[in-house]
């Protein structure tokens, strides 16, 4: 941006008409407002580009039709609302939001880059919250909404009071969990604090079909059905609605295992909620009623659905597209008039400078798209272990390195790591990439085991020396299953979970957003016993 201003490349008039608070950025760029040029030499120092390729790059977004492509990843970081906001605030001064092939957009992997919505009604599903039967004596104390990122948080400290996006919310005392559908222990950070978090609600339910990590940790599990095993009807398209699909059941259920409407009807009738929650109606009743309210809508938009026997025969239908729909433009309406077609923002344009940011007075969360250092000054830490591992670093102590903690091409999330390790693990566990210089100076061979420990806790990994990481970084992907265990050099994860290492603070104050990706540690080679993984192992039941 520093490039466009400079060289006059910006495009001055989509500012004016569509976009809010660019004269703070561009004081803020060109160094008016702290006494920082946000140069090319100035990025390079901390990116690592070369100031020429930045100079290059800005030129040559300048002078083609540019779109950049944001994925979900850069902000599950310290700050981590900055980087997607500073890309806003890119996409603004080149000024081709709006026009066809240019612009900004983040859910190219998630949903079909934008293609549009089916011509055809969307699917509903049960409805959830039945009106309550039964009120508790005791009054409920707290939020009774709180961010997921802070989950740990919450159950470890009740009555605690936090700033979030603008309120104050204080914890409620949790006493019984019931967690469906999920894997905490493999995607919240610092999962040390998280286990000892977890031991103080007096009950924990858990309905999962695989012995996960927060299964194992449950004072009760509802072994689920898994998608297989039951008959379910579902959207095809999480965003696209490209049509309907039917689920046919393949087997039996497993053992104990029932779907988890069935679970959930069960549980219901012991509440006294039983036909409150069913409506009188078992799995292929709510399949054929979801069905056929869709069918209804359908015809209301004249998109006619098959009749229901006929979409059970054939397991799926299929939505026309609309041929003018796959050549819209996202935004094209807002940028030919701003006024006609405002955006649900504070202004109803663009915010690159937000009042309502600013008049909460955050710390970690500045008006405007800011680089902000990560760990400066500790104050943002909750555990204040980053920071002192940070000072550490910066006296040459400690030999830190810094953690980054990607997806794995091997599963996905935490989902099919039993299955998977075998073809993807290192020694047995979870891979840990590091450059060759950093494992020569720690006599790291690859196929080694490591330990890799930050002020959190300590994991095995399985090392893996190429030059395909940079120096001073290792690499730990995330959602290795959590397999705590007692070594003779105290506790540690055999498996390779990345989050033990993470930390759990918030990403800011604004979002209350996880920052898993990242964290400062110590590699070394194991020379303890090698300690077998047990992440995978089916539980001792009794009678």
């Amino acid at each position: 941006m520093y490039v466009l201003i400079t060289e006059n490349r910006l495009d001055r008039a989509f500012l004016a008409n569509c976009v809010t608070g660019w004269d703070e950025m561009e004081a803020y760029i060109l160094g008016t407002e702290d006494g920082v040029k946000k140069t090319p030499e100035w990025a390079e120092i901390g990116c690592g580009v070369p100031a020429q390729q930045i100079q290059s790059f800005a030129r040559e977004l300048s002078e083609h039709r540019s779109m950049i492509m944001f994925g979900w990843g850069p902000q599950r970081a310290r700050y981590g609302e900055q980087p997607p906001w500073m890309a806003v605030a890119l996409a603004c001064a080149l000024g081709q939001i709006g026009l066809p092939g240019g612009g900004i957009g983040v859910s190219y992997h998630y949903e079909s880059g934008g293609w549009p919505v089916g011509k055809g009604p969307v699917l509903g599903q049960i409805p959830a919250r039945p009106k309550a039967v039964w009120q508790s004596a005791v009054p409920w104390k707290g939020s009774r909404a709180v961010p997921v990122a802070r989950m740990a948080d919450v159950l470890a400290c009740p009555g605690k009071v936090i700033d979030w996006n603008g309120s104050r919310i204080e914890y409620p005392d949790i006493r019984l969990v019931f967690w469906s559908g999920g894997n905490p222990f493999a995607h919240h950070p610092d999962t040390r604090a998280l286990e000892a978090a977890w031991r103080r609600p007096e009950t924990v339910i858990v309905t999962d079909a695989f012995w996960s990590a927060t299964a194992r940790h449950a004072d009760i599990v509802l072994p689920a059905a898994t998608t297989l095993e039951r008959n379910d009807i579902s959207p095809i398209g999480t965003s696209t609605n490209d049509g309907i699909v039917f689920m046919r059941q393949v087997i039996n259920p497993v053992g104990e295992a029932r779907s988890d409407y069935e679970i959930y009807s069960e549980l219901a009738k012991r509440l006294g909620l039983g036909d409150t929650f069913t409506e009188g109606l078992d799995e292929a009743g709510w399949i054929q009623r979801l069905y056929e309210e869709a069918a209804a809508a359908g015809a209301a938009q004249n998109a006619a659905l098959p009749a229901f026997a006929d979409f059970l025969r054939k397991g799926v239908h299929l939505y026309a597209q609309n041929p003018a729909e796959t050549r819209f433009t996202a935004f094209a309406d807002f940028r030919a008039d701003p006024e006609a077609h405002p955006l649900r923002t504070e202004s109803g344009k663009i915010v690159i400078y937000s009042k309502r940011i600013e008049a909460l007075h955050y710390a970690d969360a500045p008006a405007h798209p800011t680089w902000i250092p990560p760990f400066a000054a500790d104050q943002t830490s909750v555990h204040g272990q980053d920071a002192q591992a940070q000072e550490e670093r910066k006296e040459g102590l400690g030999d830190w390195l810094e953690l980054v903690s990607p997806k794995s091409g091997a599963r996905l999330h935490s989902q099919l790591n039993p299955v998977t390790s075998a073809r993807s693990n290192i020694a047995g566990r979870e891979p840990c990439e590091m450059n060759s210089v950093d494992a020569a100076k720690r006599g790291i061979a690859n196929g080694d085991v490591v330990k890799v420990s930050s002020l959190r806790g300590a994991i095995l990994a399985g090392a893996v020396v190429t030059d395909g990481v940079r120096a001073g970084t290792i690499v730990v992907r995330h959602g290795g299953w959590f397999d705590p265990q007692e070594s003779s050099d105290g506790a540690i994860d055999a498996n390779g979970c990345a989050n033990v290492l993470t930390p759990d603070d918030p990403a800011s104050a604004l979002s209350n957003g996880n920052i898993a990706s990242t964290a400062l540690v110590q590699v070394e080679k194991w020379r303890g016993e090698l300690l077998e993984v047990r992440a995978f192992n089916a539980p001792h039941l009794g009678k």
